[in-house]
């Protein structure tokens, strides 16, 4: 009887110390800020995404929540905004498109290893065939992770659900990088 007692003691302070460490990884999550971008056309979805991931506490913005600059500022250049904000923001969603920005936001992708890690793409299968998307000849290559959706609804969900994971996933590092250091007593 003292082994299945000391056996469920062990079980349970297992199980509690990984519903601790759960909360501690959800929490340290919201840290970790998204970057949204798509063309002008996505942005009712840019922003439908947004307000999920709020729901989960997670932050994201769009590139136009931070290119509202003040009328009395110097003018920045679209394309230097972008490079500032892929290089401030730790995930970034971008949903591909056919316009001018999309464009630019790609290139500074494909010139910037730091950029790809972090970058994850979205493509409307309806448009694009999957070989296309994994072609040799597209700038796809340069998107690690590459997402195909049907239609508006399952674009949301999904670009909701991988942001979470990749929010999750860096604060999973995160923590056990604290761990780490903690038990090397440093």
């Amino acid at each position: 009887m003292g082994d299945k007692e000391n056996y469920d003691d062990v079980a349970v302070g297992f199980h509690q110390k990984l519903k601790d460490r759960d909360k501690r990884i959800k929490q340290s999550a919201t840290a970790f800020k998204i970057l949204l971008l798509g063309d002008t056309e996505q942005y009712e979805t840019l922003e439908e995404i947004k307000r999920k991931l709020a729901s989960h506490f997670l932050c994201a913005r769009l590139l136009r929540d931070i290119a509202d600059i003040p009328e009395n500022t110097i003018d920045i250049p679209t394309f230097q905004i972008e490079d500032i904000a892929l290089n401030e923001f730790q995930i970034v969603i971008m949903i591909d498109g056919e316009s001018a920005g999309t464009v630019s936001e790609s290139a500074l992708v494909m010139k910037n290893k730091e950029y790809q890690e972090k970058s994850i793409l979205f493509v409307d299968k309806t448009k694009k065939c999957f070989e296309d998307v994994m072609g040799v000849d597209a700038h796809y290559l340069y998107y690690p992770q590459i997402w195909l959706y049907e239609d508006k609804n399952d674009l949301i969900n999904r670009a909701v659900l991988v942001a979470k994971k990749a929010a999750y996933r860096l604060a999973t590092l995160h923590l056990q990088k604290l761990e780490d250091q903690s038990s090397a007593g440093g």
